[in-house]
């Protein structure tokens, strides 16, 4: 799987790695792997860095990512903050913006996994 993640106890962090082609069931067992692990704590943010993931999947898959996403919400995630690669479209980031805040999902693109930490720092 190319995904991989790592839990900053002491921040209530996950960090997310994406890596290659990915499918949403990828996703679902990712977080589903997360929720399981004994480090994870409720209420945690979520940085997700995909810049090495491939546009193709972010384009085609928003709208099945935000319903994903938004079931997690509910469940035990606070925010999310994306790290998207050089190649991100703007208005397929635009369009998941706007899915993600109909479903109530606290989400938001960055370019730099420093501001993108600092975000979710502040948004928990």
């Amino acid at each position: 799987m190319a995904i991989a993640y790592d839990i900053d106890q002491a921040n209530r962090i996950v960090h997310v790695l994406i890596t290659d082609s990915i499918s949403i069931a990828d996703i679902e067992d990712t977080f589903t792997a997360i929720q399981a692990d004994r480090q994870f704590t409720k209420s945690a943010a979520v940085l997700i860095d995909a810049r090495e993931m491939r546009r193709a999947f972010f384009v085609r898959e928003s709208g099945n990512l935000v319903h994903t996403l938004g079931s997690l919400k509910a469940s035990f995630i606070s925010c999310y903050a994306f790290v998207v690669g050089q190649d991100y479209d703007p208005r397929a980031g635009r369009r998941f913006l706007i899915q993600a805040r109909r479903e109530g999902i606290n989400l938001q693109l960055f370019r730099d996994p420093g501001a993108a930490l600092k975000w979710l720092q502040l948004a928990k």
